[in-house]
């Protein structure tokens, strides 16, 4: 199934779309500091576990990011799994300016990443207040309207933006959430009404699947090239 719109101008002068967007999961394991958590507050470079880099001090390690489209991952009930985004064939500094995700089923939290970073020249990803300590604007579950007007955004950038937990060599990768699901399925996000912009073009989405199952070993799956399903 594919979805996507953008202004009408960038309709009239764009041709086809040659670009794709993937989202997918990967695991995050049980540790509570990685998981679904506030979502902003300053920036502490002594990399402590406070409520930095968006989510309860998670500080990416960039040698972990995904470099490739993850069809379908696997986790247990109440383990933390992160949504993630890549850019292909996008030029650079094409930029998400808004996105209506919804998770499917009923997740039991969900945290998406604003990225504020007061001390070192960065800025929120997304326009809107939040309100600490939970910072419930940006936890709405299952459904969650992003957009900026005012706010970075999320572009395909050349270069790492560690602050806005975008990786910009080959993974050309962001991270979007933190989610939790307690209980098992298959689950796939979906787009909601107000669907995707983008600063012209209208990309092709991939959307990856998560399997919650009650097994105690939950690992990614590893799954064959020609096993991958391409939505549309």
């Amino acid at each position: 199934m594919r979805y996507g719109f953008c202004t009408v101008v960038a309709l009239a002068v764009v041709g086809p779309a040659s670009a794709t967007y993937q989202f997918f999961f990967t695991n995050g394991g049980t540790d509570p500091w990685l998981g679904p958590g506030p979502t902003g507050g300053p920036f502490d470079p002594t990399g402590d576990r406070g409520d930095d880099y968006g989510l309860d001090g998670y500080v990416p390690d960039y040698t972990k990011f995904p470099t490739g489209f993850v069809p379908s991952a696997i986790a247990g009930p109440g383990e933390s799994v992160y949504l993630w985004v890549r850019f292909i064939g996008e030029p650079n500094n094409r930029k998400i300016l808004g996105i209506d995700l919804v998770q499917a089923g009923a997740p039991a939290d969900v945290a998406y990443y604003l990225c504020e970073n007061t001390s070192s020249g960065g800025t929120k990803r997304w326009d809107g207040i939040y309100t600490p300590p939970n910072d419930p604007e940006f936890k709405q579950k299952p459904r969650q309207s992003l957009y900026c007007g005012l706010a970075y955004g999320l572009r395909n950038r050349p270069e790492d933006v560690p602050w806005n937990l975008f990786e910009g060599g080959t993974a050309r990768t962001a991270l979007l959430a933190a989610i939790k699901y307690d209980q098992p399925g298959v689950y796939t996000p979906t787009l909601g009404p107000g669907s995707i912009h983008v600063n012209g073009g209208v990309p092709d989405l991939d959307f990856g699947s998560l399997t919650v199952t009650p097994e105690p070993a939950a690992w990614i799956l590893v799954v064959p090239a020609g096993l991958v399903v391409r939505r549309r």
